[in-house]
């Protein structure tokens, strides 16, 4: 059954959003419909924007829900990443005209979905893209797992050879909502992929208390194009989710930094605003290590290939060896990955290598958080 356009505030369909410049969350309740979003005065919802055209998009209820239609504006309407024409509306859904991310809401939210709706940076609008019925069906389990705040991570310890000592836990988004998350990728910040990553790190965050005393919390970047701006801003708001002191950083795949010196830059960022760093997969040699100054990273996870049989590849052994005396002069913690088989293991520590993934340890732990973690 549809919400009645009634007084009830808290059922009644409505439009969230944060202007530009302001950190106030903005609610325009849609009062009858049709509803005109739109630069005219005459605008239910005025967005004074060049960008926008006079009558924009058009909210109508209809017999199946709320449907959101364009009415041929220049810059298009977006729904969850994707240009529309018209379409149906769900509780939750991201919808985006010219530089403005709405939220559109007809039940009661909580705190946390608010938070969720911000966009933590500015940006251009996505590129045209195809709404495959694929990525409509993923942006929508993305969706209705940020509206439940039920959303599923994975946790891999870092120990301390060979005494196993928790130095770091990394959290990232678990399976199958981390393949979603590639398959709906977008460059607008406001989109349901940008909200499911930052929503995972202030979780990952809220959840780190108590649960590894002295070891950092790594927040693992899903998204290659969020390695800029946006990807500082999200980490910052997760420092202040923080329910007290602790380290927290972040982990990133190293050949997105290798090749690129905006994300190496962004790394830079991160560790000035006071984000430890890892980075993941490492496969070069030891002038790779040093080319990532200034953003040395505390951690260098290696790439499995590049311990496989070292125990018996005197090549292999001697190219780790070099890269162990870089990472050590630069003061970098290089780390074994899950997959190394014991004998590479104890060859590697024999090397100098300190830390190892304990990913086969402890596999799996699907975090579902309600709403009162964060509150």
């Amino acid at each position: 059954m549809l919400p009645k356009l009634n007084s009830d505030s808290e059922n009644r369909p409505r439009f969230e959003y944060y202007p530009p410049g302001s950190s106030k969350l903005r609610t325009v309740m849609v009062e009858q419909t049709p509803f005109i979003i739109g630069r005219g005065e005459n605008s239910g919802l005025e967005i004074n924007s060049t960008s926008v055209s006079r009558e924009h998009a058009q909210l109508e209820r209809t017999a199946g829900g709320y449907l959101l239609r364009d009415l041929g504006s220049t810059n298009g309407t977006w729904i969850n990443g994707a240009r529309i024409t018209e379409q149906t509306l769900h509780d939750g859904d991201a919808v985006r005209i010219a530089d403005i991310c709405l939220t559109f809401v007809c039940s009661s939210l909580g705190r946390l979905q608010s938070m969720v709706t911000q966009p933590l940076a500015a940006g251009p609008a996505p590129a045209d893209t195809a709404s495959t019925p694929a990525r409509v069906a993923a942006a929508r389990t993305l969706s209705e797992s940020l509206l439940r705040v039920s959303l599923p991570l994975r946790r891999e310890e870092v120990h301390e050879l060979p005494f196993r000592d928790l130095v770091a836990v990394k959290v990232g988004v678990d399976q199958p909502h981390a393949g979603l998350l590639e398959s709906v990728d977008s460059p607008d910040p406001g989109s349901v992929a940008a909200r499911f990553q930052d929503v995972a790190w202030l979780l990952a965050a809220q959840q780190s208390a108590g649960r590894a005393p002295g070891a950092c919390t790594l927040l693992k970047l899903e998204r290659r194009g969020r390695l800029n701006g946006q990807c500082v801003a999200a980490f910052q708001q997760a420092q202040l989710s923080l329910p007290g002191p602790g380290a927290l950083g972040v982990s990133v795949p190293w050949e997105w930094v290798n090749d690129s010196p905006q994300a190496l830059r962004t790394c830079e960022s991160l560790r000035s605003v006071g984000a430890r760093l890892s980075l993941e997969n490492f496969s070069g040699g030891a002038r790779c290590v040093e080319s990532l100054a200034p953003a040395t990273p505390d951690f260098l996870t290696l790439a499995p290939e590049v311990v496989r049989d070292i125990a018996t590849n005197q090549r292999r052994a001697q190219r780790l060896e070099i890269v162990q005396a870089a990472c050590e002069e630069a003061g970098v913690r290089l780390v074994l990955p899950g997959e190394a088989s014991a004998e590479d293991s104890q060859a590697a520590q024999e090397l100098g290598v300190t830390c190892g993934v304990a990913g086969s340890l402890e596999a799996r732990e699907s975090a579902f958080a309600s709403e009162q973690a964060l509150l």
